[in-house]
């Protein structure tokens, strides 16, 4: 649901609840894992700004890492890019795209405003296309507001590196959709992505994009950047 709140439609409040709220017979501390001292059954721990350390005893630990995020091993993507993994990543990506619309609206230089209203996102799967539509609809909605910029000089670009956008639902069901106008918002571009280097994504092809926001998407984790 962060692409919600990245266009407007959602407060991060309504997504979230404190953990202390949620688990009312747990303690719950934020903090660093300093050690882990598995003969003593103890845990070292640093939290506050200050780093206070404090050691905990345990009967059983458990140890639950997360993920971290996967780019996929498209170049230039985790060097010019955003996050929107977190409620903070989404804000900032709604900042982004609002302060990219106040500069193209008193740019003078067409080639600058162009790539100022050009966002790309790179992958194609769930989370790519929900970020693609979130920045899209932002973007168009909030035009009102910024009556220089003519709304057929905001362009979305989808770079995916798949045979098929959407592919958790498989080719025969997505490939029919694709041919329709469901998609007709968007540049489909099925390349590699961010060959080159910031601020523009370039392919194999040799076909670039130069960007004012691209966010690169895999499977597993999302990104964002505002050049």
């Amino acid at each position: 649901m962060l692409h919600e709140v990245a266009a407007g439609d959602l407060e991060p409040n309504h997504i979230c609840n404190p953990l202390r709220k949620l688990l009312r017979r747990v303690v719950v501390l934020d903090g660093n894992v300093e050690s882990i001292d598995l003969s003593q059954r103890r845990v070292t721990i640093s939290y506050t700004a200050s780093l206070i350390r404090h050691d905990l005893p345990f009967d059983h630990l458990v140890l639950a890492l997360g993920s971290d995020t996967n780019y996929a091993g498209v170049p230039g993507v985790a060097e010019h890019a955003f996050g929107i993994k977190t409620l903070g990543d989404a804000v900032m990506l709604r900042a982004a795209v609002i302060a990219l619309l106040e500069a193209a609206s008193v740019e003078p230089d067409p080639e600058q405003r162009k790539k100022m209203l050009t966002f790309v996102v790179a992958g194609g799967g769930f989370a790519g296309i929900e970020t693609i539509g979130a920045i899209n609809d932002l973007a168009r909605e909030s035009l009102p507001h910024y009556g220089r910029i003519d709304a057929g000089e905001v362009r979305v670009v989808l770079i995916h590196g798949g045979p098929c956008i959407l592919p958790e639902l498989g080719e025969t069901l997505v490939s029919p959709l694709a041919a329709t106008s469901v998609f007709s918002w968007m540049v489909l571009s099925f390349l590699r992505p961010f060959g080159g280097s910031c601020p523009r994504s370039s392919t194999p092809s040799g076909r670039i994009f130069p960007y004012g926001l691209a966010s690169g998407v895999t499977a597993a984790s999302e990104t964002t950047k505002n050049s």
